[in-house]
């Protein structure tokens, strides 16, 4: 089966197809709460991400720039409406960050533990593990450089094997 490519169906979306938008929703709907679930840890919270996602996308369609890959575009809304959920969250309960995820009770789990993660860690990790993706990619998506990627992903390691060898 020879699927559109998610290029062709955004340019067609952005001249006013909507069966291409549709399309472009199918695609992305499932693959997107998945990562706005483990970035935030909330359901709803998820939910709102990735429609006011797909909101912004449609309306800002004309802009896409079709030489950089609609995935990273996409990803790259997703993330930031996480990351502002999360500001908002943090204001009403401050986080620790990596350290203080490290610093874990000996009993909790790896999922207790990486809930604990900045969510910039979390994002790294998912895509990475759950997504498969290589350095640059998650740099593109989350609008950091490869270097900071591969940075974030080795302490994140380091921390994570400290904290299981205790």
């Amino acid at each position: 089966m020879n699927e559109t490519p998610d290029e062709d169906l955004a340019r067609a979306a952005g001249d006013g197809n909507l069966v291409a938008f549709e399309a472009l929703m199918k695609r992305y709907s499932g693959p997107l709460l998945l990562f706005c679930s483990h970035l935030l840890r909330d359901t709803v919270a998820a939910e709102d991400a990735v429609q006011e996602a797909f909101l912004r996308v449609f309306v800002h369609l004309r802009r896409y720039d079709p030489s950089r890959r609609f995935s990273s575009w996409i990803y790259s809304i997703a993330h930031n409406l996480c990351r502002d959920a999360l500001r908002v969250r943090d204001r009403e309960t401050p986080a620790g960050g990596l350290e203080s995820a490290a610093s874990a009770p000996a009993g909790d789990s790896l999922q207790d533990y990486l809930g604990r993660l900045p969510a910039k860690h979390r994002a790294i990790l998912f895509q990475k593990y759950r997504l498969g993706l290589n350095a640059t990619e998650i740099a593109e998506r989350l609008g950091l450089s490869a270097a900071d990627v591969r940075t974030s992903l080795h302490r994140v390691l380091k921390v994570l094997r400290r904290s299981l060898v205790r």
